[in-house]
């Protein structure tokens, strides 16, 4: 499970003659860069969001333009700079990618084990100077003189050295620098029979299905004369047959089609995956010019950068070009993905790496780009993946839960943790909230109101804001309508006073029936609130992720006033009672019926030109009432299946009483007024001090001047 908080073969024509010919070399020695500091080990981030489709090639700004954007990003990574950034390497060093614990098969001249490679070799069949065989190969960078052992196995030791050179803070690291490689060899030098070296590479593709190897890297090429299946086509589908994938350099003639286009039949089709090469060339990615196309094998081939720094048999840091480089990077890509997801075989990375790629060229597979350039962040990310339940499996995409100020979001957050998605290539990855679209609103609930503002008193003291009765509740619920007064109805007779709203809002169609009778004591109302898409006022999110379909509401309401003497009290209380429209596809499964409660009282004492007011509020709060969840988990890569555990969320808020205090001073010229208000819930006190005067022909008794505010 992912956890997360973001290059090629010459073919030699004529007669009956069968050859090898390793698939780019070039001596050049790179600079030098100074050794960077100790690496650090830095655990993956817990989000793995997926990156938006992407088309046409990747912005790659100069390195002595770039800063430095993680710890990763260091000398040893930057030592291949322009094609690491042109895959998108870094995004795999920075969530901790490397292809622990996965074997790579290089078939090839040999492979020399380099201080880069130190103990992460395994030779299979012999090495390349001793292999016993009629047949034998041509490197593409002839060896030396005396053949030596060394020379023969350069071709492959860059080729292990582009797949999985040790990141170590020195030299050059390749694209899975934890990745260990199996060298198959085959013999390099002399004129080969074809016969012998066909058995050779045969037997060694047999090895690697008896092995269950699940990527053998195969940068190397040969021609036949006629075109028909070889011994090498028949071990191919068989090594096929396992889930192996042969990621396959396209070949350096400049031809329209792979090299080994031969060998490809109906049987080994699924098993091949060709590789041709493109560099940049005044700030555009076009085909290496050397490089065979991808031809009518499009759909079976994709692109990479043909020039890249690796080690030589020598350990010396070289660059590296032709479709050979292009298909090292590959093969370690497929590293990269198997290490995470060990079930899957080497096919399905292969099918993941092309239908990852970015589009170049003619949009779709085209006979020169195949299907486009490899990324290696959308091929480690997820692709169409799917919410599951018990019973159900929805697209994530789009999916996404509003948390109102009603709800506890800490609580909702917590029941989602350790959420498990499933993509369409069976690859599990845990998500957190940032990836799932958790939305709280900017906007509050308006039961939940600004307290100042209801103690903001004119004149004579009064409650607004949370006492305004059913009119303010159904104003809270109902989302507000877009078209005018359309759609609301107001009817009074006598004492009573009807309700009816049809508000529309995008993605809702709640309707509400209100029914209050007043009196001189105060008031009692009714109504019934059907939302559709809102859950108590709220938008509820959308896909499997949303809190419910709708919500049907009972809402009742009281305000009662009185007074006697210089006492006068008035209160207000108001009950809501919410049952929740669920779906089969959603991860809320059940809801127990929802209640919230808001109310206040206010005790006004009058004496004289003095008025006293103590006053008890508390916003309306969800008082009762659960969620249970159906979350999916975990992944059993065995079998396929999907573990859920149910998960209960308690709605009930916590009791949050506000207090204030009100002191205010009248007489005919104007007058002093003092307000305090607080609560436990955000700890805060506040005050506030105001006097005013009435402006008018007479003078205030003692003053020199018309009093004015």
């Amino acid at each position: 499970m992912i956890t997360m908080r973001g290059l090629g073969c010459s073919i030699l024509g004529g007669g009956a003659v069968l050859s090898l010919t390793a698939c780019g070399a070039s001596p050049a020695p790179p600079a030098t860069a100074a050794p960077p500091p100790p690496l650090a080990v830095v655990p993956p981030p817990a989000v793995l969001a997926t990156p938006p489709p992407r088309s046409g090639a990747p912005l790659v700004t100069p390195e002595a333009q770039q800063p430095s954007r993680s710890r990763e990003d260091d000398a040893e990574y930057r030592s291949n700079y322009v094609a690491a950034e042109t895959i998108g390497l870094l995004w795999a060093r920075e969530n901790g990618l490397g292809g622990r614990g996965v074997r790579v098969g290089v078939m090839d001249g040999g492979v020399a084990e380099i201080p880069e490679l130190a103990g992460k070799v395994l030779t299979w069949g012999g090495h390349a100077a001793t292999a016993s065989a009629t047949g034998q190969a041509h490197p593409h960078a002839p060896p030396a003189p005396n053949g030596d052992e060394a020379s023969a196995r350069d071709h492959g030791t860059r080729i292990a050295a582009v797949i999985a050179a040790r990141r170590n803070g020195t030299g050059v690291q390749g694209i899975a620098p934890e990745a260990q490689i199996v060298s198959l060899p085959v013999p390099y030098g002399g004129t080969p029979a074809a016969s012998g070296l066909d058995a050779v590479m045969a037997a060694q593709f047999t090895r690697a299905a008896d092995a269950r190897l699940p990527v053998v890297t195969r940068a190397i090429g040969r021609s036949v004369a006629a075109d028909q299946a070889s011994l090498l086509a028949h071990a191919v589908a068989a090594y096929g047959l396992t889930g192996g994938l042969v990621v396959q350099s396209a070949g350096n003639a400049g031809a329209d089609a792979p090299g080994e286009s031969g060998e490809v039949t109906p049987a080994n089709r699924a098993a091949w995956l060709f590789v041709s090469a493109v560099e940049w060339q005044g700030g555009a990615l076009l085909p290496a010019p050397y490089a065979n196309h991808c031809g009518s094998l499009a759909d079976r081939c994709v692109v990479a950068p043909g020039s890249v720094v690796t080690h030589d048999a020598t350990g010396s840091a070289v660059t590296f070009s032709g479709t050979s480089a292009a298909a090292a990077q590959v093969g370690g890509l497929a590293a990269l993905i198997l290490e995470r997801w060990p079930h899957l075989s080497g096919q399905d990375a292969g099918r993941i790496i092309l239908a990852s790629s970015r589009d170049l060229g003619t949009p779709g597979p085209d006979p020169v780009f195949g299907m486009g350039l490899i990324d290696v962040q959308a091929a480690l990310s997820p692709a169409a993946p799917k919410l599951h339940t018990a019973r159900h499996a929805t697209a994530l995409a789009g999916a996404h839960m509003i948390i109102g100020d009603l709800f506890p979001a800490d609580r909702l957050r917590q029941s989602l943790s350790g959420l498990t998605v499933v993509d369409r290539w069976g690859r599990d990855f845990t998500l957190g909230d940032e990836a799932l679209g958790l939305l709280t609103p900017q906007t509050s609930n308006r039961f939940a109101h600004d307290w100042h503002r209801s103690l903001s008193l004119s004149g004579t003291m009064h409650m607004d804001g949370s006492g305004a009765g059913l009119a303010d509740a159904l104003d809270t619920l109902m989302p507000p309508h877009t078209g005018g007064g359309e759609g609301t109805v107001t009817r009074t007779a006598g004492a009573w006073h009807l309700d009816v709203r049809a508000p529309a809002a995008p993605g809702s169609a709640s309707t509400a029936f209100g029914l209050t009778r007043t009196g001189a004591g105060g008031a009692l109302g009714l109504a019934l609130i059907d939302e559709d898409g809102r859950v108590l006022g709220t938008p509820a999110g959308a896909g499997a992720l949303r809190l419910a379909t709708g919500a049907r509401t009972a809402v009742f309401d009281a305000r009662l006033q009185g007074a006697r003497g210089r006492l006068a009290v008035r209160g207000y209380a108001t009950l809501a009672l919410a049952r929740l429209r669920l779906a089969p596809d959603q991860l809320v499964q059940k809801a127990t019926l929802l209640v919230g409660a808001r109310g206040g009282a206010e005790v006004r004492v009058t004496h004289g030109q003095d008025v006293l007011v103590v006053r008890v509020d508390h916003p309306f709060t969800l008082i009762g009432g659960s969620l249970a969840m159906e979350v999916p988990v975990g992944f059993d890569r065995s079998t396929g299946a999907v573990r859920v555990t149910r998960r209960t969320v308690p709605l009930g808020g916590d009791f949050a009483p506000r207090l204030g205090f009100g002191w205010e001073r009248v007489g005919w010229h104007g007058g002093l007024r003092f307000d305090a208000a607080g609560g436990p819930e955000d700890g805060e006190f506040s005050s506030s001090l105001r006097w005013w005067t009435r402006l008018g022909p007479r003078r205030a008794a003692g003053s020199r001047f018309p009093i004015s505010e």
